[in-house]
């Protein structure tokens, strides 16, 4: 019997061959270039600072993941996976199905147009959405590995329960909270040291703070 780890390899020996004969040329022109000293890599880079990666998942599923910074990653996205079937579809399988969108080449084609679509959208400027609109609008994944320190404040004329009642409602630690539990914490201060929050997360809470009226300073740890 095939070991796990072989059929991993075949599957992704498989994928780069697809990508060296009918996807290159396209990356190429959008300046994604594979390393020539690993001539079996998914991997693709720009300007040594952006990168696409094909992967595929345990049972032979396509998924791409974008991502800005190198070794160590910024901010990275996970695109919704493409199914692969290796074996024909089985007797009983719905007549709705069609084998030709299972196969791995229909997978490269249709993560060809997501790129097409959002994911060089995403390079071009990862913030342009926030993580939930990315995810909504696009089926992207985003995770922001840049740590923020997020400081609250309101304006000074702000009484007591009015600046509970609205943090209560867009600051999720604070929700699940009793506003006499709050009251302490907000007396008598002009501000108020919030936990870390990854930066593309915290300017997403920025935008629902500042439609309740008040502040949230950002700043990258």
């Amino acid at each position: 019997m095939r070991s796990v780890a072989g059929c991993q390899f075949k599957a992704m020996a498989t994928l780069g061959k697809l990508l060296r004969a009918h996807y290159e040329g396209q990356l190429a022109d959008q300046l994604f270039f594979r390393d020539e000293r690993f001539p079996h890599s998914t991997t693709y880079t720009r300007e040594n600072q952006f990168k696409i990666t094909y992967d595929r998942m345990k049972g032979g599923d396509l998924r791409l993941f974008l991502s800005v910074g190198m070794s160590k990653p910024e901010i990275e996205a996970e695109s919704p996976y493409w199914s692969v079937r290796e074996k024909t579809l089985p007797d009983d399988a719905p007549p709705e199905l069609d084998p030709s969108q299972y196969t791995l080449e229909f997978a490269l084609d249709s993560a060809w147009q997501f790129l097409e679509v959002c994911g060089f959208k995403w390079f071009s400027d990862p913030l342009a959405l926030t993580p939930t609109e990315w995810r909504v609008n696009h089926n992207l994944l985003v995770r922001d590995y840049r740590q923020t320190k997020l400081t609250l404040s309101w304006p000074s004329q702000m009484k007591l329960n009015d600046r509970i009642i609205r943090a209560k409602r867009c600051i999720p630690a604070f929700k699940s909270m009793a506003a006499l539990q709050l009251r302490n914490q907000f007396a008598d201060i002009k501000a108020l040291q919030l936990g870390a929050m990854p930066l593309a997360n915290a300017l997403e809470l920025k935008k629902e703070v500042e439609s309740e009226g008040l502040s949230l300073d950002v700043r990258i740890v």
